[in-house]
């Protein structure tokens, strides 16, 4: 099974944009779109973005509840799919810890992708958590 995360290139570039806002300092946001999954690959589309104008550490970003509601609002009036999250990581390197691991599965469950942007390394990785509960990277492609 391949995953795929594709990008609008409008999209990608809001998302970049939105990290650099504070490079120093965590932020985060969710990815808006839809889902396609069949017997070969596996397919987020991500065609829009929800978030605020929040600033975590330099080394922590929390979502919380109050914030994933909002988003999964948003979703629905757009008639997406909640997909994921993104989140940036300032000052260090992309990758994905266990505590980015943790908050994908307790917060949005299966078959969702989180992100990560390093602004400072300018990386973006992603991982896609499948209906199995394990993780998988995914290939990130840009559409226009």
């Amino acid at each position: 099974m391949q995953y795929y995360v594709n990008f609008l290139n409008d999209v990608k570039r809001e998302m970049i944009y939105h990290t650099l806002e504070n490079p120093k300092l965590e932020c985060g946001g969710f990815l808006l779109g839809h889902l396609n999954i069949n017997n070969e690959k596996t397919s987020c589309e991500v065609e829009d973005l929800y978030y605020e104008r929040r600033c975590g550490t330099d080394c922590e970003f929390r979502f919380g509840l109050s914030y994933l509601i909002r988003a999964l609002k948003e979703a629905e009036t757009k008639e997406l799919e909640l997909l994921g999250t993104y989140h940036s990581h300032g000052q260090y390197p992309a990758t994905l810890s266990y505590i980015d691991h943790h908050n994908l599965q307790y917060y949005l469950g299966l078959n969702k992708v989180t992100m990560v942007y390093s602004p400072a390394y300018s990386q973006l990785l992603g991982e896609f958590l499948n209906d199995k509960g394990v993780s998988n990277r995914v290939k990130i492609l840009t559409r226009y």
